[in-house]
C-alpha cells in the first residue's frame, strides 16, 4: 500500500512542476530566472516529502521477520525546459533591385520595352564631290559643293563634310555648298569628304585629295648664327623646305639689296665679305617660291665690326684699307649728299639703348638709325627744316609753331626759332636751358652754355660740371657762347 500512495504524491509533484514551468515559459526572459528557481524548490520539497512517507511507512523491525528488500525508486522524469524564443532579427533594407533583375515570384513580371532601331533600308544615295576637282591645288577660302541623289522612296536627309576625317560642317539644303578656310590645314595633301545620308538611313561617301598651299617655303639660317655681328669675311647657309616642291632657281640671296649668286642645291651656301658695303649694319634676305607661285622671305641683320684703326668722327674712311678704318665705337658710312665717300660716325643706338650725341657748332646732332632693322644708329648733324624748332629765321622766314618764337642776339645777327616760356623765373622743359625774358614781352627758352652747377644735370648738352661749373662744349643745336647784359650765365644766341 505504501508504494500506491508513493507514486500518487510523485504524480502530484510532476504535475506541479509542470504547470509551473508552462506559467514560466510566457513570462519573457525575467520568467526565465523564475522557472529556474521554482524547479529547484519543488525538487526539494519532493525530497523532504518521500523521506517524511518513508518514515511513516517503515513498520518496526520484529525479530522473526525477513529483511525486505529495499524499494528501488523509480526514474524520476527530467523536467524539460521548452525552447525559449529567438530574439528575432532588426529587419535590414533591402538593396533596390537592378533594372534587369528578376521580379518577385509574387508580382507579375513586366518586361521594360526596348527602343527599336529601324534598320537601314531602301536604295543607297548617289554623291559626288563636283568642286573642287580630284588633285587640284587650293589655297584661301574655298567652296565645296556636292552632288547628292536617291531613287524614289526615300529623300536626302543630309550632307556631312569631313576633311581628313574630321567632320567640319553639315547641311540640309540642296545644292549642297560648304565654304572652308584652307588656311587652317597646313601646306600638303589633304583628304576632302562629303557622305550623304537618307531619311530611311542608307548612306554613301565620296571623297578627294586636294593640296593646300597657302604659306609658302619654309626657310631657316644655318649659318650666320644668333650673334649676328661679323669682323671680316663670313659664310652664309640657308634650308629651304616645301611640301608643295620648290620652283627651280626658286630661292635668291639678296645682301644689302643686291642679288648674290650662291650654289642651286639644299641647303644654299656662299662666303661673303662686306667690307664693300655702304654701312656698318646690313640685311642678308632670302626669298623662296614654290611650284604654285606662293612665295615667302626671311631678312636677318648683320653688323660689320672690322678692326679699329685711326680714323675719328667726320673723317673719310675705308674699312678695305686697315689704316682708313675708324676708331672703336664708330661706323664707316655712305651718307646721302655726300658722293661716293665713306665718313666716320659716332655709334649712338646700339643693342637697342639710345646713345647720346654731342653736339656740333651750328648744327642739330641727332642719334638715327641708317636702316629699318638695323640695331644700331649714329650721330649726324644736319640743318633744320625752315620754321622748326632752332632753325634759321627772319628775313620773311617765320617759325611754323605757336609755341616757338624767332629770337636773335642783335639787330642784323642771326636768328632762330626757340620755346617760349612765360618770363623770368619760369623753367624750361629741357634741362640746361633758361628761361630769358624778350623785349616784346613773355620769354624764350635758351640754352646755357657756361654757368654754375651743383651736377651735370644742370649743365647744357655735351658739357659735364667740374669744380661748380658747367665745361665743355655747348651750343650743338644753334648760334654761339655769348653774354648778354644781366644774365650770369653764358646762353647759346
Amino acid at each position: 500500500m505504501w508504494m500506491h500512495q508513493r507514486k500518487i504524491v510523485f504524480l502530484l509533484a510532476a504535475l506541479m512542476l509542470f504547470a509551473l514551468s508552462s506559467q514560466n515559459a510566457c513570462t519573457g526572459p525575467e520568467g526565465e530566472q523564475v522557472t529556474e528557481t521554482t524547479t529547484e524548490k519543488a525538487d526539494e520539497e519532493k525530497k523532504t516529502e518521500e523521506k517524511g512517507e518513508e518514515a511513516k511507512d517503515e513498520p518496526k523491525a520484529e525479530a522473526n521477520d525477513e529483511p525486505k528488500p529495499e524499494p528501488q525508486d523509480e526514474p524520476k522524469p527530467e523536467p524539460q525546459d521548452e525552447p525559449k524564443p529567438e530574439p528575432k532579427p532588426e529587419p535590414r533594407p533591402e538593396p533596390a533591385p537592378e533594372k534587369e533583375a528578376v521580379a518577385d515570384a509574387s508580382e507579375p513580371i513586366v518586361e521594360t520595352p526596348k527602343e527599336e532601331i529601324p534598320e537601314p533600308r531602301g536604295p543607297e544615295p548617289t554623291v559626288s564631290i563636283t568642286k573642287p576637282a580630284d588633285g587640284d591645288f587650293v589655297k584661301g577660302l574655298i567652296t565645296i559643293e556636292v552632288d547628292a541623289t536617291v531613287a524614289a522612296g526615300p529623300v536626302i536627309d543630309r550632307v556631312e563634310l569631313l576633311i581628313d576625317g574630321k567632320k567640319v560642317d553639315v547641311t540640309s539644303t540642296s545644292p549642297y555648298s560648304f565654304s572652308y578656310d584652307t588656311k587652317a590645314l597646313k601646306d600638303g595633301e589633304h583628304t576632302i569628304a562629303a557622305v550623304a545620308y537618307t531619311d530611311w538611313l542608307k548612306s554613301k561617301k565620296a571623297e578627294i585629295k586636294v593640296k593646300s598651299a597657302n604659306f609658302g617655303p619654309t626657310i631657316t639660317f644655318v649659318k650666320p648664327g644668333v650673334n649676328p655681328s661679323v669682323t671680316a669675311k663670313f659664310d652664309i647657309e640657308v634650308t629651304v623646305t616645301d611640301n608643295i616642291g620648290l620652283k627651280t632657281g626658286g630661292v635668291e640671296l639678296y645682301i644689302n639689296g643686291a642679288k648674290v649668286a650662291w650654289t642651286s642645291t639644299n641647303p644654299y651656301k656662299v662666303s661673303y665679305d662686306p667690307t664693300s658695303l655702304p654701312y656698318d649694319s646690313f640685311p642678308i634676305e632670302v626669298k623662296a617660291e614654290n611650284t604654285q607661285g606662293v612665295k615667302s622671305s626671311l631678312i636677318k641683320w648683320m653688323i660689320f665690326d672690322p678692326p679699329a684703326g685711326p680714323k675719328k668722327s667726320g673723317e673719310e674712311c675705308d674699312e678695305t684699307d686697315p689704316t682708313k678704318r675708324c676708331a672703336a665705337n664708330h661706323s664707316c658710312l655712305l651718307i646721302g649728299g655726300q658722293g661716293s665717300k665713306k665718313t666716320c660716325y659716332l655709334n649712338c643706338f646700339i643693342g637697342g639703348l639710345p646713345g647720346q650725341c654731342p653736339p656740333i657748332t651750328g648744327k642739330k646732332v641727332q642719334c638715327i638709325v641708317s636702316w629699318q632693322g638695323t640695331v644700331r644708329g649714329t650721330c649726324q648733324a644736319f640743318e633744320p627744316a625752315p620754321g622748326s624748332l632752332y632753325s634759321k629765321c627772319g628775313g620773311g622766314q617765320a617759325c611754323n609753331d605757336s609755341n616757338h618764337v624767332c629770337v636773335g642776339a642783335t639787330t642784323g645777327g642771326t636768328s632762330y626759332c626757340l620755346k617760349k616760356c612765360s618770363g623770368s623765373g619760369a623753367t624750361c622743359p629741357d634741362p640746361g636751358y633758361l628761361c630769358v625774358p624778350l623785349s616784346s614781352g613773355g620769354g624764350a627758352c635758351i640754352e646755357k652754355c657756361q654757368s654754375s652747377c651743383k651736377t651735370t644735370a644742370d649743365c647744357a648738352t655735351g658739357q659735364t660740371c667740374k669744380s661748380g661749373t658747367c665745361a665743355g662744349t655747348a651750343c650743338g643745336n644753334y648760334g654761339s657762347c655769348t653774354s648778354l647784359s644781366g644774365l650770369s650765365d653764358k646762353i647759346c644766341i
